[in-house]
């Protein structure tokens, strides 16, 4: 009966023991409270920079856009007169009729370089 009740003390631990080891648990709890608030200090600091870099990304575009509303139809109103200008004279050259020339008219340099 003496060996029953020596197993029965190893496998129960003493009352001081329980004590013990929950301290060691909330030591451990404890480091790991404190890691996990790090890396949720870094999740949210890294959200609320994407945040900000989103947000002025888009005020960018939208800057982007306004200017382009405001300086780019000058710019493309003379691109478009000089290709109206080139459509012009090729429309002026479609209509010219070639035998209506009057060789005689031009210029001495001009005519020696058509013979």
């Amino acid at each position: 009966m003496s060996s029953a009740l020596t197993n029965l003390n190893q496998t129960n631990p003493s009352p001081a023991d329980p004590e013990e080891e929950l301290r060691d648990l909330i030591k451990k709890n404890l480091e790991l409270t404190e890691k996990m608030d790090k890396n949720l200090k870094y999740i949210k600091h890294y959200v609320i920079s994407a945040q900000i870099f989103g947000v002025l990304k888009i005020i960018i575009i939208i800057v982007l856009i306004i200017l382009g509303i405001i300086y780019l139809p000058p710019l493309l109103k003379y691109v478009f007169d000089q290709y109206q200008g080139l459509l012009g004279m090729t429309e002026t050259m479609k209509q010219a009729d070639p035998n209506s020339v009057n060789l005689d008219s031009l210029p001495p340099e001009i005519k020696k370089y058509l013979k």
